[in-house]
């Protein structure tokens, strides 16, 4: 049996990017709203009457990256245990030659995928690392 075990970080979208110009503000703030009301018990921003024309700020810029809809992966830490025993380890998207994170995002999940090619879902199981911003 094998237990994956994996934590994804995340980026917001490149700052160059043509898609950003599609960005609209007002659906930005009103992810950004959502994603702090499950964080806060109230919340004195309305994301309904911000205008489309508005600019994005810095804190939602930085809080797309938790959208897998803009988000980009920066790196994936993983921890293959076989039969109990951690038989691999380490950070998907770091190179050992710059001794930094690559930014490569389709390298980093072609990695991941090809580290699952013999998984088997009623033998293994995936767990997932997740982490709630405060």
């Amino acid at each position: 049996m094998k237990r994956i075990f994996f934590d994804v970080e995340s980026l917001p979208p490149e700052a160059a990017s043509p898609f950003n110009v599609a960005l609209n503000p007002a659906i930005v703030r009103r992810l950004c709203h959502d994603k702090r009301k499950q964080r806060e018990s109230s919340s004195t921003e309305s994301a309904d009457t911000v205008s489309p024309h508005a600019r994005i700020c810095d804190e939602e810029w930085r809080e797309l990256a938790l959208h897998a809809e803009y988000g980009r992966v920066l790196c994936i830490g993983i921890i293959i245990e076989t039969d109990g025993t951690p038989s691999r380890y380490g950070v998907l998207g770091f190179d050992s030659e710059s001794a930094s994170l690559h930014t490569n995002e389709r390298r980093t999940l072609r990695q991941f995928w090809k580290l699952l090619e013999n998984f088997n879902p009623p033998r293994d199981l995936i767990i997932v690392g997740v982490t709630q911003l405060k």
